[in-house]
């Protein structure tokens, strides 16, 4: 049994929630009762940076009413690496693993408008991206991601600029379009999905005697928000090299790793609004102008609000250091 206690911008992102009675509901005390069953099979010839052999694993979860759940969800993992020994000390690793989510309406939202919503908790949902992942990216950056930004930052110009990127009226009816802003005023959050396939292809090598070593790797992986449309075609490979330092408690890894340009359409939370009703509402209620200091005749809403319109960012394509991501972890990614 538990409470999630987060701020609203959490359940919008996480669970596309954002009217204040539905996150009530949420954040309030919810069962989460899965049946599992694990098998597993280790045939690695050391358990600490092996040289040959193999390991395969898989997992499937079952919540429902049966189960004393109000989250009903299946829930399926299968992960396999291999390794294999080459001459010179030097080791070809390997790994995959792939997932899939199907989760059926929350039975919280059985008398409230949201009715028949599917909700799938966050924390069984699939992410990628990090040091024991596709390399390539930060921490759970792979995949389905919500940007948000301020209210403010589309009511009033910016920059010195002569008009506001949308009226009033637009941000309240949510066909606001914040495409204009650059990626950089938006913050990103992922949100995860419903289906992953991820994998690595490693080769490790001794540098300095036992305690320096190097590694050469290819990482490659996606998470799809809907099963139906995972496609091979939309994997992301990013390349990169390492260093690791045998210590007692395992090898500290330092990796580099580069991830390719992308092309993502994501959608927009923003603050919810409607008009200042004069008489109703105090007039330093009013949204202020950061900028001038002036307001303007309409008030937040206790709510967040998903935009109609996504925007779309494209990287330029050729190097650049911005897509370098360096990763610090102790331990082999697998």
């Amino acid at each position: 049994v538990g409470r999630l206690e987060a701020a609203d911008v959490f359940f919008c992102t996480n669970f596309l929630v954002c009217n204040s009675d539905e996150i009530d509901v949420l954040a309030s005390a919810n069962l989460l009762a899965p049946l599992g069953l694990r098998a597993s099979r280790d045939r690695t010839n050391r358990a600490v940076a092996p040289t040959g052999g193999y390991t395969l694993a898989a997992d499937l979860e079952h919540a429902s009413r049966a189960t004393f759940s109000d989250f009903d969800y299946e829930r399926i993992v299968a992960e396999g690496t291999l390794f294999h020994g080459l001459p010179l000390g030097m080791v070809l690793a390997g790994r995959l693993r792939g997932g899939w989510l199907s989760a059926s309406p929350f039975r919280g939202f059985e008398a409230t408008p949201r009715a028949g919503v599917r909700v799938a908790p966050p924390q069984k949902r699939f992410y990628a991206g990090g040091a024991n992942s596709v390399r390539g990216f930060a921490q759970n950056q792979l995949g389905p991601r919500v940007v948000t930004v301020g209210a403010e930052e589309l009511l009033f110009p910016r920059n010195g600029e002569e008009t506001a990127i949308c009226a009033p009226e637009a941000v309240a009816n949510l066909s606001c379009d914040a495409s204009p802003l650059a990626e950089g005023d938006f913050a990103s959050r992922p949100s995860g999905g419903s289906a992953v396939v991820e994998g690595s292809v490693e080769l490790r090598f001794p540098i300095v005697g036992p305690y320096l070593a190097g590694g050469a790797f290819l990482d490659f992986g996606q998470v799809w928000s809907n099963p139906d449309d995972a496609a091979l075609g939309d994997l992301v490979v990013t390349p990169g090299f390492g260093f690791r330092y045998s210590t007692p408690i395992g090898p500290v890894r330092l990796d580099l790793a580069y991830r390719p340009a992308a092309r993502q359409e994501l959608p927009v939370v923003t603050s919810a609004i409607r008009p200042w009703v004069e008489g109703q509402d105090p007039a330093s209620s009013r949204i202020l102008d950061p900028t001038t200091g002036e307001r303007i005749d309409w008030v937040f809403v206790d709510a967040l609000a998903r935009l109609d319109t996504p925007v779309s960012f494209a990287e330029a394509e050729g190097f650049t250091w911005r897509r370098v991501q360096l990763q610090f972890s102790i331990g082999h990614a697998f």
